[in-house]
């Protein structure tokens, strides 16, 4: 084991963007580094709030920081200020996947560069604007989730069926 193993301090990593894909939140990281592995790694402890983006491999993945954490060299952390909510920044990010594959280079490992990142610019509504904003995408987010596990137990039930339909032609 290194110093930046199993230590007490989360670190977000290209390990957890599996986690990304599907979390607005993230509180807990798959790994952890000591206070050694952080000072060897060069990584700051970010306040909970922060925005963390994915730069490499699986680019644009992000999400919420619950509590303190440190970010591998593959994320970026955008600590909002005043005039700018981090679900109104997380909703923007990922709906620039046109512009992150503009921006996104390399055949093997597809990658976006700080400088390109420092290239992205976003309209900042009044906070009131960004609320009412996240507000309806939440509401409407959780309609179509609604909208799918209903779809799925469909579907569920529709398999069922069919193979008690077989069932019942092949064995009379």
């Amino acid at each position: 084991m290194t110093a930046a193993e199993n230590g007490d301090i989360s670190w977000v990593s290209l390990n957890d963007t599996g986690y990304l894909k599907d979390n607005d939140n993230i509180s807990e990281t798959a790994y952890n580094i000591t206070q050694l592995g952080k000072e060897n790694l060069s990584a700051r402890m970010l306040p909970a709030g922060v925005v963390v983006f994915s730069r490499d491999a699986t680019i644009g993945r992000c999400a919420i920081t619950t509590k303190s954490m440190t970010v591998s060299q593959h994320f970026i952390a955008w600590v909002c200020g005043k005039s700018m909510i981090p679900e109104f920044l997380l909703l923007r990010l990922r709906s620039m996947t046109g512009e992150l594959d503009r921006l996104t280079t390399g055949a093997t490992i597809k990658t976006i560069g700080m400088p390109d990142m420092r290239t992205l610019v976003t309209p900042v509504p009044p906070v009131q604007e960004q609320n009412e904003i996240i507000a309806y995408v939440t509401q409407q987010t959780s309609q179509i989730d609604t909208l799918t596990t209903e779809a799925q137990r469909a579907i569920d039930l529709l398999q069922e069926r069919r193979i008690a339909l077989i069932s019942a032609a092949v064995t009379g």
